[in-house]
């Protein structure tokens, strides 16, 4: 049996969550309007706020860079003690689509020495990344 796009979408995501060393609680794909294109949810939350979100973060990231004369982000993230939340915008057919993750915390693992912190958000960036790249082939495709 074939997947469709959406199967090939959670599959994705499911591969995601699995290689990245943080706990993912919500992870969500939107387009250029803000709209759920796929999703997955371990917490309570609703996606739609995590949506709205990555669309604020990818704006005010992209405003802060054109201010200081620098290329458009690709990824940004805000980090508390509780939880960090991680986006990656990628084109498809010329258009805006973000993945966007809220990782769980209980404080202990955002504690650790810096460059095991600074670590653990590369390797969610280079995770992002991948997922964005294999995401935007089955948009496409």
């Amino acid at each position: 049996m074939s997947l469709g796009t959406i199967g090939k979408l959670e599959l994705v995501l499911d591969e995601m969550v699995s290689k990245t060393n943080t706990e993912i609680g919500r992870c969500v794909v939107t387009n250029e309007r803000g709209l759920i294109v796929a999703e997955k949810k371990t917490l309570s939350t609703s996606n739609e706020t995590l949506a709205a979100m990555i669309s604020l973060l990818s704006d005010t990231a992209l405003r802060i860079n054109r201010n200081l004369g620098l290329n458009d982000p690709n990824t940004a993230t805000i980090e508390s003690m509780e939880t960090t939340f991680s986006m990656c915008e990628f084109p498809v057919n010329n258009k805006r689509f973000r993945i966007g993750v809220i990782t769980e915390g209980n404080g202990t693992k955002l504690k650790r020495r810096n460059f095991l912190r600074r670590r653990k958000y590369e390797d969610l960036d280079d995770t992002l990344r991948i997922a964005a790249k294999s995401i935007q082939k089955i948009l496409e495709g």
